[in-house]
């Protein structure tokens, strides 16, 4: 277990996202599948799902977010993972400041301006090592 990860079994692991400078921002990813769908036994996609509801259950316990956006992607890795983003009363505020948006609020839209400026939204090191410890208790329970 490296220091970003926090909960895995022998196929998919929860880990905190090392990119994105935001707590509570996870992956969840299938260890041993490319895709969903070639090659991705019952017993493996069924591991994903439970693993994708354990890690929106950690980030909800823990920040208490107004939404949690879950994304599937496949570029970056080839791993097939999902993106678990909380968007906290903060982080919408933050967004807010700086777009003139109201409600309902575009999710896709707030998830890029993330991508952008995660690094200068002001969490430290600490703060997401903080989250980690945290939700390390929490996915053991």
């Amino acid at each position: 277990m490296n220091s970003l990860d926090i909960w895995a079994s022998d196929l998919v692991k929860i880990s905190h996202a090392r990119s994105y400078r935001l707590p509570g921002y996870l992956f969840v990813e299938c260890v041993p599948a490319k895709s969903l769908d070639v090659g991705a036994r019952s017993k493996t996609k069924e591991a994903l799902a439970l693993a994708t509801v354990r890690a929106e259950n950690i980030v909800s316990a823990l920040l208490n977010p107004q939404k949690v956006y879950v994304l599937r992607f496949g570029e970056s890795s080839e791993n097939e993972h999902f993106h678990i983003i909380p968007r906290t009363d903060a982080l919408l505020q933050k967004y807010l400041s700086e777009n003139d948006d109201s409600a309902p609020y575009n999710g896709a839209k707030i998830t890029s301006w993330l991508w952008e400026r995660s690094a200068s939204l002001g969490y430290s090191e600490r703060d997401i090592n903080d989250f980690i410890s945290r939700a390390r208790v929490h996915a053991a329970d």
